[in-house]
């Protein structure tokens, strides 16, 4: 067994320790002397861990920042060849693909919208969906949700919308054209529907995408339902 004087003089030179240092790391314990190797073994164990501890650390904050970039903007929209959407506050085609397509991918989420497409809905708010409805008029209370918009939170601006969506929560800006410029600079995905048609009348058209870039493309044929051709095309930043 190494004696204490060893104990020591090996403390001196390679473990490079003290008993100052020692009562320093341990200030509510009686440190004897020989119980310097066991302490001292502990003290390089720590150093020797440290780093991992770090890298778990920094792995674990990263991973919490990624969690405050999940939400999800998604543009969801029908547009002729020419980028035209709707005439006098209508939809342009009847597809009846792409209406189960919207259904699927809206329900259980959130949509945002216009006033104007609000109104366009036949039947008013969409089941079993949080819907939102964008209109300047609420910031100067000539508005309220419960009476113009019923079953709808209000919002004077898409970044008032946004700002009252959780992180986790799945946004899926439905229209009309306005709203769908002003999400153009937030939305993280394009879905939509192109229709190999340029329709003789349109007053409401997307904006440009070609900045985008298409990650996945479904083409689907015209047939006794659908008077043209069209495909669904997912499209992300480039």
């Amino acid at each position: 067994m190494i004696s204490d004087k060893t104990e020591m003089s090996t403390s001196n030179t390679d473990w490079r320790f003290n008993h100052r240092s020692l009562l320093a790391l341990h200030p509510k314990k009686r440190v004897e002397q020989n119980s310097l190797p066991a302490l001292c073994l502990k003290r390089n164990t720590y150093l020797v861990l440290l780093p991992f501890f770090c890298i778990f650390a920094n792995v674990k904050t990263k991973n919490m920042q990624n969690d405050k970039t999940t939400r999800q903007i998604s543009i969801i929209a029908a547009v002729a060849s020419n980028r035209a959407i709707g005439w006098r506050n209508k939809l342009l085609y009847w597809l009846p693909n792409d209406l189960k397509r919207f259904k699927q991918l809206t329900t259980g989420h959130t949509i945002v919208m216009g006033r104007r497409t609000f109104e366009s809905l036949p039947k008013g708010a969409l089941p079993n969906r949080r819907n939102i409805v964008l209109s300047r008029r609420v910031g100067n209370g000539e508005e309220h949700s419960d009476v113009r918009f019923p079953g709808c939170d209000c919002y004077a601006s898409l970044q008032e919308a946004l700002a009252h969506c959780r992180e986790d929560e799945d946004i899926y800006i439905i229209g009309g054209a306005s709203v769908y410029r002003q999400a153009m600079g937030v939305a993280t995905r394009l879905l939509l529907t192109e229709i190999d048609d340029t329709p003789a009348e349109a007053d409401a058209f997307f904006p440009p995408y070609d900045d985008w870039k298409a990650v996945s493309r479904e083409e689907h044929g015209r047939d006794e339902k659908h008077a043209f051709d069209y495909a669904f095309v997912e499209y992300v930043r480039e």
